[in-house]
Formats: structure tokens, sequence, C-alpha cells
């Protein structure tokens, strides 16, 4: 059932006129049902799975507050966490290791007959297995009690609006709203109706315009030139950056028409002047997920390591950064798809945060030199320039997730830059990224994506208008078409 579909329209109507209707706790279990219902319309038989996922953290989550003992707290987190990756595992990865596995034993010159796996990947999984592993985590850590509500506790897991594609709530923000009594008030239906029509302009307007020329220079690199990959590789920026945040604004835009809060997931990343930066504004519940549970434990790791060997400090914290940056988004890469394109984009972004902290302190120098300070167009000038320079290396990143193996990629590459003829680039590309750059431009001014709801009200029902002339047009145009979002598929 997806956002961008009639069915999903109807069916988030009828719950828009149930759930006022109802009492806090029957909205509860109503909500449930309904989110189950959501998740069902993709695939019946994995609604098992996503109630195994919630049984399983939930009688952990109990088991760790109630154990007395260290050593019994510790079993059953990794009973939690074990158990939710292996269903992850299972379902998203045993086919690509196994491939993999055949591969090397080739390359090797030994005849392999594995079993061929076919395993169709749940919708979500990654999004909802996470979710439901920080609320376990939290619990072990000592920063969440347990709730003994397992409705409650389901719905936290299940919720609709952001169960496929994020963002990736806490038990501590999300859950706190699911066990409370709500009241729908006139901002919640103010921020949700803004958050609706950005979202749905992103996903329509932007992305699925966007989505034949990236498909087109994607699927035959060599029958294009260097100008039609060059546009077909700057429209796949913006169509995943329109899709994804697209995606999470309705998401937040649907939640708050219920009454929740859900977090901001997208702040302008391609106005970041860093990749560090970029990190945090792009799919920031991720990045806060992997920083939280998996980057500063590493890090922690790292750098007792690194302590008895008397590194000059400088030297020492650098170091301690690659050894935890590094495995993190590899690892980062591959919970976004089991594929050796994923990894390579993950592996490509550690080495470029590795070489940032590596080069920040001599960078730092350069910038505070007296010349420079006395120059009043420099720093405008430098931030420009370091936006520029960041959005075009994360655009290169985009050749490896979106292509479909290594070698795809490389040839990508070797036509973008030794093609030719870039006179046909055409002008679609660049009138989309202006859209998308005045939509950033207005979250960098009041704060966030529900933007529209803080512009003077003289213009905001002319901006409101507009987003909704265009979206519906667009919507028009692509019929007969519907574009799946690309997050659904991770």
């Amino acid at each position: 059932m997806l956002f961008n579909s009639l069915r999903f329209l109807l069916f988030f109507t009828v719950v828009l006129l149930v759930v006022p209707r109802l009492s806090w706790r029957r909205q509860n279990l109503f909500l449930l049902a309904a989110s189950y219902f959501f998740y069902g319309s993709w695939d019946w038989r994995f609604v098992g799975l996503l109630l195994l996922t919630t049984t399983l953290d939930f009688v952990c989550g109990l088991r760790i507050a109630a154990a007395t003992e260290p050593r019994g707290r510790r079993n059953w987190m990794l009973t939690g966490v074990i158990g939710s990756l292996s269903v992850l595992a299972v379902f998203k990865y045993c086919g690509f290791f196994v491939v993999s596995f055949g591969e090397l034993l080739g390359r090797l010159g030994l005849e392999a007959h594995l079993p061929v796996l076919r395993i169709v990947l749940p919708v979500g999984i990654s999004f909802y297995t996470f979710q439901s592993l920080s609320y376990t985590l939290d619990i072990y850590r000592g920063r969440l009690d347990p709730t003994r509500n397992f409705i409650d506790y389901a719905l936290f897991v299940s919720f609709f609006p952001q169960l496929v594609a994020g963002p990736i709530e806490r038990a501590r923000s999300l859950l706190t709203q699911v066990a409370a009594p709500r009241t729908i008030t006139a901002e919640h239906v103010r921020r949700g109706v803004a958050l609706l029509l950005v979202g749905y302009f992103k996903k329509v307007a932007i992305a699925d315009t966007m989505a034949p020329l990236a498909q087109a220079a994607f699927a035959d690199p060599a029958a294009h030139s260097a100008g039609q990959l060059a546009a077909g590789l700057y429209a796949f920026a913006l169509q995943i950056y329109g899709d994804f945040s697209g995606y999470s604004d309705i998401a937040r835009g649907a939640a708050s028409l219920l009454g929740f809060e859900l977090r901001v997931n997208f702040h302008a990343p391609y106005l970041s002047r860093s990749i560090a930066a970029f990190w945090q504004r792009w799919h920031i519940s991720l990045s806060s997920w992997v920083g939280d549970y998996l980057f500063q434990p590493l890090l922690g790791a790292a750098t007792r390591r690194l302590a008895p060997r008397d590194l000059p400090l400088g030297l020492e914290t650098r170091l301690a950064y690659a050894l935890a940056v590094l495995p993190t988004m590899l690892l980062m890469g591959l919970w976004h798809g089991a594929a050796w394109t994923f990894v390579a984009w993950g592996g490509f972004h550690g080495l470029l945060l590795a070489l940032q902290r590596g080069l920040g302190g001599p960078a730092r120098k350069w910038r505070r030199s007296r010349s420079l300070r006395a120059a009043r167009w420099w720093r405008p000038a430098w931030s420009a320039l370091q936006v520029v320079l960041t959005f075009h290396v994360v655009t290169l990143g985009w050749i490896l997730f979106r292509a479909e193996s290594l070698a795809d990629a490389g040839a990508y590459l070797r036509g973008l830059f030794h093609g030719g003829a870039w006179a046909d680039f055409g002008w679609s590309v660049p009138f989309a990224a202006l859209l998308l750059l005045l939509l950033d431009l207005g979250q960098q001014r009041w704060g966030e994506a529900g933007w529209l709801t803080a512009v003077p009200r003289a213009w905001r029902w002319v901006v409101a208008e507009l987003l909704l002339v265009a979206t519906l047009a667009a919507a028009v145009q692509q019929a007969h078409t519907v574009t799946p979002f690309i997050y659904f598929r991770f």
C-alpha cells in the first residue's frame, strides 16, 4: 500500500474518521489493527514475522529488567539482539552470502554446488528490526523501563506511518506517546497538512519525474553520452532525496494528524559543508541509531586499545576515529542492501569521514591564516565552495548506491568522464534542483520540514496552492505509473 496510491488515501481517510471517535486505549487497539492491516497489504505472510520480532524484544525487555545479576541481564539482551538480527540475516542476507561464497570458491578453482536461495525480502524489515532492537538495548543500558502493555509496545513497533521506511523511532519518544492519552490539536492538523503537502510534492513532482532519467542512464551507461550520464546521475541524486525525505515528511504529517510527533529525518542535507555534516542531516534517525549503538562502542574500544601505545593525543584521537568509523560505515552500507555495491558505498563514505577527521587540524589552521581572516569575501565564498564540493562528492557516491554491480558502477564512471558530448544535458534536472533548493532554504530559514506553517500568512496559501497544483499536475502526467519509494526495499 504505497503512500502515493489511491488505496492508501482511502485507508488513511477511514483511519482519520475513526480515531478521534475512540477513547485512548481503543485508539491504540484500532491503530494496531490498522497497522497490521497496512503491513499485511504488502504480503500477509510476513505479518507473523513482524509479530515474532515484536514478541521477542517485548519478552527480552521484561526479562532484562527482572534479572537480578549482570550475567542474566546480558544473556537476555544477547537473546533479543541475536534473535532479531538472525531473522534479518536470514531474510535479507542469506542468499547474498551464499552467492558470494560460491563466487569465491569458483575463483579459487573449486566447483561449488550451493543451493540457490530465493527468499522474498519483507518490506521494511531493516527499519522495524532496528527500532525494536533499540528498545532492548536501552533497557539493558538502564535508559528505559520496560512497558508491561503488549498492545502499546506492538503499536510502537508497527505504527504504520513510519513502519516500512522510518524514521527509526526510539521507545523514549514514540512509546511514551503511545502509552499516554493524546489530544489532536489544531497545531497537529496544521503541521500535518503542511508536511503532507511538502512530502507529496517532493515525491510526486520531483522524485517521480526524475526517476525515468536516472533509470535510462543507469540501465545502459554505454549507450549514453557524458552529458546524459551526468544528467542521469544528478537526476538520481534529486530522486533519492525527494523520494526518501518526501516519505519521511508524509510519515510525519500522517502521524501528526493522528496526534503523534515523529522525529525529523532530513535537514537540508545537500546544503551540508562536509561529509560529517551530511550524515548529521541525511537519514538522521539511522545515523543517530548507528552512532549510539555501534560507532560509540567501537570508538571506546579503539581508544582503549590505542591508549597503552603512548601515541600523540591528536594522532590517537584521529586513529581511533578511523578504526571506528570505517567498520561502522561498511555495516551501514550493508544495512541498505545485500550487495557489494552498498558495501563499497559505505566504505567510500567511511574513508571520506576518516580523511576529513585526519585533515581537520591542518585545514583549520589554513582557514585561520591572517590573510584569509582579513578578506571579508572569504567566509561566504568558502562556505559556498564547501557546499558545492560536498554535494558533488556525495553525488559521485550515489553511483555505487544505484548501480546493479561494481562493474556497472565502473562503466558509469568511465562514461561520465570519457563519454564526450556534454551539450545534451537538458534543463529539467536544473529546474528540479532549483525547486528542491527553495524547499531546503525554507527549511533552513524556519527550522524544519514543517516550515510552511511559519510562512507569513499572506504567502502561506499561495505557496500551499502552488505545491498542491504542481503535485496534482505531476500525478496526472504519471497517472498510469505508480513509482514505489526507493527505501521500501531496505
